[in-house]
């Protein structure tokens, strides 16, 4: 059977190259599998492992210098000595309780406020303090208690955030009774140092408790068996934090000093704090205890406490505390992971996990591919056989002929900003060889004629330029008139190739198929690329002849009739322009209208991909010169080509993503600097663009 016509021929074509794709695919497929190695992934868990730890050690460090500076501050130490006085006077005389109570509240009020800011600013979770063993106050970030004493009981008081968000400090004979929450205990066992230490709480979190104990020198002064000393008769003298050394009751010396209290700073690592990990990282971290019972974690990697136990004990005698690395499966899933086990001081604390969702389905796709890579040989065999049969007789003709017509526009442009711009001559008009024995033949003839014309006309163009370059200057009005001259030249041809396709779309049996429609497009859109180019280059050249018509120009009123004559392109969008005040200047009405038409086509152009497009137009003015800006949310560029913008023929988009000439803002730029401006460009991929162009303010009409 014979196949004739274009539509079948280019049917066939894309079946055969849909094969040379998939095969393609299933190439690349097989790369991407085989490059995920278990190594890489215990390597990047190892290094994830062991930032997370320096993370933790660098972080309790931190905590206990902060705590240990606050606690060791004159304020805290005499808040607490306060208190612990005024608390030993009414344990003693507790029938004077309720008169001593309002001073002692006061006393916690103001402690309270200091441990409030150290809160804020360090980072705790909670603040507490105990006097001998006894809760004395607390403070969190969402509410703060205090201890009272009543005739024949403790009361605890309790207060919560007013409506700025701030703890009701100001009114607390008001507080009601309340209890503490979870983490702060009625009641702890006094140490004689300070000390850190990690607890699995029942809520799933990690508590890291600093414990600040502090001593002082008490002594009940009396004479006559009267009190002296202060109001309660109890000195309470030299509060300092707890020292082993001082608190030893076998040291020589008298007036030993004792625990009057400590200070108890908490900090919670819990889910949250391994969600922001997990982000950080794009892996699944995990804090076990060393029992192995509390286990905190994103994905539910159950671990076995009594292998975690065992494991941690051989880890702590280990000599170069290794990281532990093992693969899971949990509900069919692989996962990597790693184990490292976590000390303060060479105390172990924590044992810290991460883990990534392995590769258990990296088997099956090998499976699937390797089924893939046997069928997808042979359709790659029989596809590219058939595409080396029908190559010459079905794609080389339309390949060979868009290639040629791609050439006009090609030849007109420039790769090197720096460099003229080199023209198309008639020796680059070289007529289509082709040969076929359908449409494309016709079309080919059409093409032929319009290149045989316009290299008539450039072969004209290039005899005239050649005696006239000497002249040029004194023949500024011949010179215009040739251009229009040869501008109806070349738009003749043009004019051809549309009518040629309006004639082959119509001889045509049926609709085209897609790959027919791209090829009829760009040939469509050549000729119509041509004809802007024309246009453009002719506004190019008479720019730098014609002399400036210099009137007041007034910018709002021009850039808003350029808005109204703009609208059948905000057709089916939605656009958002937001004009400033603009002032009136100086110069030539006619240029400066073309600069601003060309900068506001731009700002529609390339954000038509953009739902709703936001618009902006404003000035800045100084003492030198006024700078107008055209602001826009489309598809930006980078900001390393940035001086190419503004070249003749520079574009950083291809034809058929956006169209245009590359001339527009060469145009912009020629006509600011023939009113003495300046330009230039601003922008990110993905972020908008914005364009400025400045007048010096002898052109700006105050």
């Amino acid at each position: 059977m014979k196949v004739s016509g274009i539509r079948s021929k280019l049917l066939l074509a894309f079946v055969t190259v849909l094969i040379i794709i998939t095969g393609l695919n299933v190439g690349l497929e097989i790369h991407l599998t085989n490059q995920q190695s278990e190594r890489e992934a215990f390597s990047s868990l190892t290094r994830q492992t062991i930032l997370l730890q320096n993370e933790l050690q660098k972080t309790t460090i931190d905590l206990r210098t902060i705590a240990e500076k606050n606690v060791g501050g004159a304020d805290n130490l005499s808040d607490m000595a306060t208190i612990y006085a005024r608390t030993q006077y009414i344990s003693i005389n507790p029938e004077l309780a309720a008169k001593n109570e309002r001073g002692l509240v006061f006393d916690k009020v103001i402690s309270l406020n200091r441990l409030q800011v150290i809160l804020q600013t360090a980072g705790f979770s909670s603040a507490a303090v105990y006097i001998d063993n006894k809760l004395s106050h607390y403070v969190t970030m969402t509410e703060a208690g205090i201890s009272v004493p009543r005739i024949d009981h403790d009361t605890l008081i309790t207060t919560g955030q007013n409506q700025a968000g701030e703890l009701a400090f100001n009114n607390w004979p008001n507080w009601p009774e309340g209890t503490p929450p979870p983490l702060v205990t009625p009641h702890i066992t006094l140490v004689n140092r300070p000390t850190i230490s990690f607890e699995f709480a029942a809520e799933q979190m990690v508590v890291l408790q600093i414990v600040i104990p502090v001593q002082a020198i008490t002594q009940t002064v009396m004479l006559n068996n009267i009190t002296l000393g202060s109001s309660e008769g109890l000195l309470v003298n030299d509060p300092a934090i707890a020292a082993p050394e001082m608190l030893n009751p076998s040291t020589p010396g008298q007036n030993k000093p004792v625990i009057i209290g400590a200070f108890i700073f908490k900090k919670l690592f819990d889910q949250a704090f391994l969600e922001e990990a997990a982000q950080k990282t794009g892996l699944l971290p995990a804090l076990y205890s060393l029992d192995g019972l509390h286990q905190i974690q994103i994905v539910d990697v159950k671990m076995d406490p009594a292998d975690l136990t065992q494991w941690a004990r051989e880890a702590q005698t280990a000599i170069d505390q290794p990281v532990q690395q093992r693969t899971l499966e949990v509900d069919q899933e692989s996962y990597y992971q790693t184990l490292a086990l976590w000390q303060f001081e060479e105390e172990p604390q924590l044992i810290i996990g991460f883990a990534q969702s392995g590769a258990s389905a990296a088997q099956k796709v090998r499976e699937t591919v390797a089924g893939l890579v046997s069928v997808a040989g042979l359709v790659l065999i029989v596809g590219g056989l058939l595409g080396y049969i029908l190559f010459d007789r079905l794609v080389k003709p339309i390949v060979t002929l868009t290639d040629m017509v791609s050439r006009v526009e090609l030849n007109t442009q420039i790769e090197d900003p720096v460099q003229k711009g080199t023209p198309t001559f008639s020796d680059k008009l070289i007529e289509i060889d082709l040969r076929a024995d359908d449409e494309v033949q016709q079309l080919t003839a059409a093409f032929n004629a319009m290149i045989r014309q316009l290299r008539q006309s450039f072969e004209t163009l290039e005899d005239r330029v050649a005696g006239r370059t000497a002249e040029l200057e004194a023949a500024n009005k011949e010179l215009e008139a040739f251009a229009y001259s040869v501008s109806h030249d070349l738009r003749a041809p043009l004019r051809h190739i549309d009518g040629y396709m309006e004639l082959l779309q119509q001889s045509l049996a049926g609709p085209l198929d897609e790959r027919s429609r791209h090829y009829m497009g760009t040939i469509s859109d050549s000729a119509k690329h041509m004809g802007q180019l024309i246009d453009n280059l002719l506004a190019f050249s008479r720019m730098g002849r014609n002399e400036l018509s210099k009137t007041p120009v007034d910018l709002g009123a021009l850039v808003q009739g350029i808005i109204r004559e703009l609208e059948p392109e905000m057709k089916d969008r939605t656009v958002n322009w937001h004009i400033a005040t603009l002032p009136t200047v100086t110069g030539d009405q006619a240029m400066l209208r073309l600069a601003l038409v060309n900068l506001l086509s731009n700002a529609l152009k390339f954000t038509r991909e953009r739902a709703s497009a936001n618009i902006e137009v404003g000035c800045q003015i100084d003492e030198k010169e006024t700078i107008i800006f055209i602001r826009d949310n489309g598809v930006g560029f980078d900001m390393a080509y940035a001086d190419k913008l503004f070249g003749v023929f520079q574009r950083l988009h291809r034809a058929d993503e956006f169209e245009g000439t590359g001339i527009g803002l060469a145009n912009v730029r020629r006509i600011i600097q023939r009113h003495n401006g300046r330009t230039w460009a601003e922008g990110a991929v993905g972020q908008g663009a914005t364009f400025y162009f400045s007048l010096p303010q002898i052109n700006v009409e105050r």
